[in-house]
């Protein structure tokens, strides 16, 4: 099991960010997986990495307000390689 840390910036938002969703893929955003969702905009979250192998993997950051309304997202700049 390896453990690996993310952080992000964030910029101001039209309105309070009450959740965050952070994703994972393994074919370049043609699908997502969970990690894990958070309360509020933690700038950062220590996640385990699945036993997956795959050269295209990115992972993403997703912002909601407490409606449940997207304020934003973004995912890693660059591909990396996850191997079990």
């Amino acid at each position: 099991m390896h453990c690996t840390n993310s952080a992000w910036d964030t910029n101001e938002t039209i309105r309070e960010v009450a959740t965050t969703k952070f994703l994972y893929t393994t074919n370049n955003g043609v699908s997502w997986k969970p990690i894990a969702t958070l309360t509020g905009n933690p700038g950062g979250y220590s996640w385990t990495i699945p036993a997956v192998a795959s050269v295209n993997c990115r992972v993403k950051v997703a912002l909601y307000d407490s409606a449940g309304l997207p304020l934003g997202n973004d995912m890693s700049d660059n591909l990396f390689t996850i191997q079990p």
